[in-house]
C-alpha cells in the first residue's frame, strides 16, 4: 500500500488554529519545558485573544517567567544579543 495515499491532509491552510497552538503551549508550560513566554497581542480575533489569554494565565499559574509588551520584548531582545555565552 502506498504510504503516501496514507497521509492525513491538513483540512485548512492553517493547520496551526489559535486553539490547538494554544493547547501545546499550555502542555510545554506545564511540563516545565519553557522557561520563558513572550505572548504578544496578535490581532482582535475572539480566538486569537482567548488564546493569548490561556497562555498568558498558564505561564502565571506555573511561575513561567512572562513578556507581554512589545516594547519589553525588543529590549530583552537586543540585551540577549549582546550577551556572549
Amino acid at each position: 500500500m502506498d504510504n503516501e495515499a496514507n497521509k492525513q491532509k491538513p483540512t485548512s491552510s492553517r493547520p496551526w488554529t489559535p486553539a490547538t497552538r494554544s493547547t501545546a503551549v499550555i502542555d510545554y508550560i506545564s511540563s516545565g519545558k519553557i522557561e520563558l513566554v513572550t505572548n504578544l497581542s496578535e490581532g482582535t480575533y475572539r480566538e486569537e485573544l482567548t488564546s493569548e489569554y490561556n497562555i498568558h494565565h498558564a505561564a502565571v499559574a506555573f511561575g513561567v517567567s512572562l513578556i507581554n509588551n512589545i516594547k519589553c520584548a525588543l529590549l530583552f531582545a537586543q540585551k540577549v544579543r549582546k550577551v556572549e555565552i
